[in-house]
């Protein structure tokens, strides 16, 4: 192996593809069936949620209906405010 450090990160990131291989795989059966996009903006399950209109909020999207994206997307951020639709702030 070329990178023995990245391993550790690499037998990770398998990991995850193969738990999110079932739910991507129906997605996108959904998808073929009713059009809906694999991937989402907010608004597509929360249209009568008015307060995820900012810019960085524009950034998060869903996996289907149950999977949120909230992307870092600064060099050398390890985290970020993250907008959670229906909920109270606090």
């Amino acid at each position: 192996w070329m990178f023995p450090e990245y391993a550790g990160t690499i037998r990770e990131l398998i990991q995850l593809r193969v738990q999110l291989r079932p739910l991507l795989l129906s997605l996108h059966l959904e998808s073929s069936l009713n059009s809906f996009p694999v991937m989402r903006p907010l608004v597509f399950h929360f249209c009568d949620d008015v307060g995820g209109a900012s810019l960085e909020e524009s950034f998060q999207f869903l996996v289907g209906a149950d999977l949120m994206v909230a992307p870092v997307l600064d060099a050398g951020e390890t985290k970020r405010e993250v907008y959670f639709p229906g909920c109270a702030a606090g």
